[in-house]
């Protein structure tokens, strides 16, 4: 399904940008944000959508693989993905009521932000194949209308939409929100208000986000 998007990914970029790198690193302004760990050679652990954000305040600043259906909105000036499963257990909640069960992919990085990890880690199948059977009892695979734009000789253009089908994804990067969230009359905290709707972030290397097939296997890896 496709998720309603408001807003800018480079808007939302830039927020991280203008704050100071102590912010978000937590670390000092001379000292910048250091990357994460390169783990390519470990086995990560997935959590599933729910299970993140059912521990989203320890999981700040840590490198963390998320897996739940990829649900984006495209215009032509904005691609907007998030990782989603339609019920959770224990939501997030805060100041102004609940949050989606969504997590933002943040896949271009900016100065001051926190790094994502430098690299793909391995994933074994039998784990995520796991993880898929247990978001398949809490969410469905549907069918999404994906926008289609083509180029003439005055640019590109919107050229109407066409019916897919709806994937399982997973994402790897550096997990980030506010430790106080608040819907409405946010504070100047970095987070604070969401992430286009969502409770947090993955920041992520470009292509940060890939299909999953049902059996675990990851495409394009």
């Amino acid at each position: 399904m496709m998720t309603d998007v408001i807003g800018s990914h480079t808007i939302a970029a830039l927020c991280f940008a203008l704050l100071p790198v102590a912010s978000l690193a937590q670390s000092t302004p001379s000292s910048p944000a250091r990357p994460i760990p390169d783990t390519t050679n470990n086995n990560v652990k997935p959590l599933t959508v729910c299970e993140a954000l059912a521990n989203w305040k320890q999981l700040i600043g840590k490198p963390v693989a998320i897996v739940g259906r990829i649900d984006c909105g495209a215009s032509l000036i904005d691609h907007n993905c998030f990782l989603v499963e339609d019920r959770c257990d224990r939501p997030v909640s805060s100041e102004g009521g609940v949050w989606p069960n969504q997590v933002y992919i943040m896949n271009a990085w900016e100065e001051g932000m926190l790094k994502p990890p430098s690299s793909w880690p391995k994933f074994d199948e039998a784990v995520l194949a796991q993880k898929l059977s247990l978001i398949g009892g809490s969410t469905t695979l549907g069918m999404h209308r994906s926008p289609r734009f083509k180029t003439d000789g005055s640019g590109l253009k919107y050229a109407g939409s066409v019916e897919v089908k709806d994937e399982w994804g997973i994402a790897y990067g550096t997990f980030f929100t506010a430790t106080r969230l608040r819907k409405p009359g946010c504070d100047e905290e970095v987070g604070c208000g969401g992430f286009i709707g969502a409770p947090a972030a993955l920041i992520t290397l470009p292509r940060g986000l890939l299909p999953i097939t049902r059996d675990g296997k990851v495409a394009g890896k």
